[in-house]
């Protein structure tokens, strides 16, 4: 049942619209609405609606028309907790539409707070929305990487073993040409054009622990979202366990999933792909911390270095 607490005061419902309802910007794609848009809406000044959001009480007829100027029931700005979730459930599933995202292909994070879940939600939208370090275009796939993926996916598989995970995570390091010392970042940037198809990496505010992220994938690009205040070897974990469920398609399958431990259960991960994710994600993590073998020259090193090799006695793969 929802509680009066879990709906938010009328300033947090206010500002959670403004977060997670967008307008089509010509120039820019989906944008927030400004406060001068919505003034003008439903006919005060920008500062009147400025001042509602720091906290400054609203009539009810105001607020029934921020409501369907958001095109929302004006129940949303109600007493009846029930009326206000349904609101909140009816904004956040248009807003995930208007993104071009199923909601199955959302894998969410598992919060140790009772968070509602269109808050859980709403940090997505926004994550949605923020530029990534990776850049915003689409590379052009390998021509070997269609066999490849098709390889690695569960969908083809099924569950894997320890074992073959790590098969998996070595093949996909071979195919990409990463050898260590390398971090998660790199590899995205080297999957995202091995397959072409971008993975925006962000750290943005999950309002959860460090050891959370999130994966989203939409009709042209797949987001990781890890939490911005993580220390780095969390985060890499994080991105990692992410980017097995991508390379094992494990959002294929049609259902949600909840990454991180489920603190009230035995198991923590008892799903299938969530334990492949965090075995293949602490895999990678040891794979990444491997010294390279002196005989694993790449091809077309120099002589110097094929040289120095050679005084050792080790042979390079050329």
């Amino acid at each position: 049942m929802t509680s009066a607490e879990s709906i938010g005061s009328v300033t947090d419902r206010l500002n959670w619209l403004f977060d997670v309802v967008t307008v089509l910007d010509p120039a820019t794609g989906r944008r927030p609405y400004t406060d001068a848009e919505v003034g003008e809406g439903v006919g005060v000044s920008q500062i009147k609606i400025a001042l509602h959001r720091r906290g400054e009480p609203a009539t009810p007829d105001l607020l029934s028309a921020v409501a369907r100027f958001f095109g929302t029931d004006p129940a949303f700005f109600g007493s009846d907790p029930s009326a206000v979730a349904g609101a909140y459930e009816q904004v956040v599933q248009r807003a995930l539409r208007d993104c071009g995202l199923d909601e199955h292909r959302l894998c969410r994070v598992f919060s140790p707070l009772p968070e509602p879940r269109w808050d859980q939600l709403r940090r997505v939208l926004v994550g949605l929305r923020a530029p990534s370090p990776l850049g915003e275009e689409t590379p052009q796939a390998e021509p070997e990487a269609r066999t490849r993926l098709r390889i690695w996916s569960s969908t083809l598989t099924g569950p894997m073993s320890a074992a073959q995970l790590e098969d998996l995570c070595r093949d996909v390091l071979a195919a990409l040409d990463v050898r260590p010392p390398w971090d998660p970042i790199d590899l995205c940037k080297r999957l995202s054009a091995y397959r072409g198809r971008r993975i925006k990496v962000k750290g943005v505010d999950l309002g959860a622990t460090t050891s959370i992220g999130h994966l989203v994938q939409q009709s042209r690009v797949d987001s990781i979202f890890y939490e911005r205040t993580a220390p780095a070897p969390q985060r890499d974990l994080v991105i990692a366990h992410e980017l097995i469920h991508l390379l094992r398609r494990h959002l294929d399958f049609g259902d949600a999933l909840t990454c991180g431990a489920d603190l009230g259960t035995e198991n923590a991960y008892s799903d299938w792909r969530e334990w492949e994710a965090e075995v293949g994600a602490r895999i990678l993590a040891g794979l990444a911390r491997e010294r390279p073998r002196p005989n694993g020259l790449r091809p077309g090193v120099s002589p110097e270095e094929r040289g120095i090799a050679g005084a050792f006695g080790f042979v390079d793969q050329e």
